[in-house]
C-alpha cells in the first residue's frame, strides 16, 4: 500500500509523514466513535445509554462506557502524534554545499585574530587580512597575512576540503563533522563542525563555530580535552569587507 500510495514522492521523510498520516486516518475513523464522547462530555453517552439499560437485559453498564470512551480518547491521542515521532526520527545529517561557501571567496577581507597564549593563558589580539580561493571543486584555501605588535608580517593557510557527501569537512586536516547548519536573519549561514583531534599536545574534541555572509565571515575554534565537560577558546577570527 505504501508504494501505490507513494510511488512519486522523492524524499524519505516525506513518504513516511503521507504515510503515516494515512494510518492516523484510518484509525481515527475506529476511535472516533468511542473518542467523540469523552472529548465533548463524557456524561453525554452514559447519560445516553441509561435508558437503554432500565428497558433491557442486554444494556451496557456505565463503567464499561466509559472505559471505553476513555480508550477510544487514548488511541487517537496516540495516533496524532505518530507523525511528529517518524518524523523526528527520519531527519537527514545537515550537509555543506559549494555553494554554501561561495560568499567566502574574496580576496579583500580585513579583521583580526584572536588567539589563546597557553604560556600565559592570555588572548592576544593580531590584525590579519584574508584572501579565500577555490583551488579545486572541492578544496577552499585561506591564505593569512597577519600583522604582529611590532610591525612584522607572518603568512599562514588553512585548507577546507568538502567530502563528497557534504556531511564532513577536512579542515587544515581534521576530518569534521558537520553538527549543525542554520540560516540567520540577514542571510547569515551557521555551521558548527566537530572533529576529534589534538590540540597543545593533548587529545581534544574541536569544535568550529563559522558564521558566513556576502560582507561577514566568522569562525571560532574551541577544544575540549579530555576529562573537561566544558569547551575553553583557541582562537577566533572575525573579518569583514
Amino acid at each position: 500500500m505504501q508504494k501505490l500510495l507513494l510511488a512519486s514522492t522523492p524524499g524519505p521523510l516525506a513518504r513516511d509523514l503521507i504515510y503515516s498520516l494515512f494510518r492516523v486516518h484510518l484509525r481515527l475513523s475506529i476511535a472516533v466513535g468511542a473518542a467523540w464522547s469523552k472529548l465533548t462530555n463524557l456524561t453525554t453517552t452514559t447519560e445516553w445509554l441509561k435508558p437503554l439499560a432500565r428497558s433491557s437485559k442486554l444494556g451496557a453498564p456505565n463503567w464499561f462506557v466509559q472505559q471505553v470512551a476513555t480508550l477510544g480518547a487514548v488511541a487517537a491521542l496516540s495516533c496524532l502524534t505518530l507523525p511528529y515521532a517518524q518524523a523526528q526520527g527520519t531527519a537527514e545529517p545537515s550537509t555543506v554545499t559549494r555553494a554554501d561557501l561561495k560568499p567566502l571567496l574574496r580576496a579583500d577581507w580585513q579583521g583580526a585574530l584572536t588567539y589563546r597564549d597557553y604560556q600565559n593563558q592570555q588572548l592576544v589580539t593580531l590584525a590579519t587580512q584574508l584572501s579565500a580561493t577555490e583551488t579545486t571543486p572541492q578544496v577552499v584555501t585561506l591564505n593569512y597575512v597577519y600583522r604582529e605588535p611590532n610591525g612584522k608580517q607572518v603568512r599562514g593557510a588553512d585548507q577546507l576540503r568538502l567530502q563528497a557527501n557534504g556531511t564532513q569537512i577536512e579542515w587544515d586536516g581534521l576530518l569534521m563533522r558537520v553538527q549543525q547548519k542554520r540560516l540567520l536573519p540577514r542571510r547569515v549561514v551557521q555551521l558548527v563542525l566537530v572533529g576529534e583531534g589534538t590540540d597543545n599536545n593533548q587529545r581534544a574534541t574541536v569544535r568550529r563555530t563559522v558564521l558566513l555572509a556576502a560582507r561577514q565571515y566568522s569562525v571560532r575554534k574551541e577544544v575540549r580535552f579530555q576529562g573537561d565537560t566544558t569547551f575553553l577558546l583557541r582562537h577566533e577570527y572575525q573579518f569583514q569587507r
